[in-house]
């Protein structure tokens, strides 16, 4: 069955569909936002702790390669 299709929507209803558009638009903006700063709020702590690993083992300690050959 074929969708009913108004050809003369009722009055307002292209400024309704704008400001539903826009609301989605912003919030999905301000989720990604919000994703991106854990992102990079989650990179900052992973290289906090790498560096403290570092520190604690000192120079040549390949901290660094260890993980990598432990992620794969």
């Amino acid at each position: 069955m074929a969708p009913v299709t108004d050809p003369h929507p009722a009055a307002g209803y292209s400024e309704l569909l704008g400001q539903i558009a826009a609301e989605v638009r912003g919030t999905r903006l301000r989720a990604l936002r919000a994703a991106n700063a854990e992102v990079i709020a989650l990179n900052w702590r992973i290289g906090r702790l790498i560096l403290r690993r570092q520190a604690q083992e000192g120079w040549g300690a390949r901290v660094i390669t260890l993980l990598s050959h432990r992620a794969q």
